[in-house]
């Protein structure tokens, strides 16, 4: 930083960050926990994220843009207040460690009823 600082054609104070910043998961590994599934890959998680674009717009509308009652509609309630969770910083981080990648989860181990074969859309 120091080497860019004297690289500037201007002062380092008169520079902002104006851009916002967002924390966020892909949408087909929320899919998979809602889902119980164990792969973000599995068919019917596919197939849910494929029928939520359709529906909704690309993923970054829907985990960043999307209004909870529109998401409730064309998906479920769970994936509204997963993406409010989401969105909120509610969420449950496990660290990676040697090579393994961290996981987020939106629902505590237990909060989540097994989907039991229903649709994720609630259909």
């Amino acid at each position: 930083m120091h080497r860019v600082a004297e690289l500037a054609d201007r002062d380092m104070s008169e520079i902002k960050n104006t851009h916002e910043f967002y924390s966020i998961t892909q949408l087909p590994d929320l899919l998979a926990e809602l889902a119980s599934c164990k792969s973000s890959s599995a068919a019917k998680v596919t197939g849910e994220y494929f029928r939520l674009i359709k529906a909704l717009g690309s993923e970054f509308h829907i985990l960043l843009d999307a209004e909870h009652g529109e998401l409730g509609e064309k998906g479920s309630e769970v994936l509204a207040e997963c993406v409010r969770r989401l969105r909120s910083g509610e969420v449950y981080v496990e660290n990676g460690f040697d090579g393994q990648f961290g996981t987020i989860k939106v629902f505590a181990e237990g909060e989540l009823k097994p989907a039991g074969g229903k649709k994720l859309s609630g259909d």
